[in-house]
């Protein structure tokens, strides 16, 4: 929807959608993003930075470059207290959010808080 739009446009339409978004609603995605935020932050200070030359060396260089990138997912999820859990209509507990990330082939996970 978006991707076709100039940037000014596009800063206009996002702006023009954040102004009907409540208070709770704005928020929950500050929250988001500042968890986003610190999650790439700290991903990419773990990561040693590759020279010019070790890439060169390196048969894939270029597709070892990418794969150090951490891609993080946020997701909002319900809970279930128990084998049968009929809490919520059957839905378990929540909404609630988790952020999601693989750290040396396994993935890892880290509670947000209620969404």
């Amino acid at each position: 929807m978006l991707k076709n739009k100039r940037p000014d446009s596009l800063w206009k339409d996002m702006l023009s959608l954040l102004n009907t978004l409540g208070e709770e609603e704005l928020d929950i995605l500050a929250q988001l993003i500042i968890a986003l935020l610190t999650a790439r932050k700290k991903f990419s200070l773990a990561e040693e930075p590759e020279s010019d030359a070790d890439a060169a060396k390196s048969p894939a260089g270029s597709a070892s470059s990418r794969q150090k990138k951490k891609r993080v997912t946020i997701r909002v999820e319900y809970r279930k207290c128990g084998k049968d859990c009929r809490c919520n209509g059957g839905r378990g507990h929540g909404p609630y959010r988790y952020m999601y990330w693989v750290e040396n082939g396994r993935l890892r996970s880290r509670y947000l808080g209620r969404a």
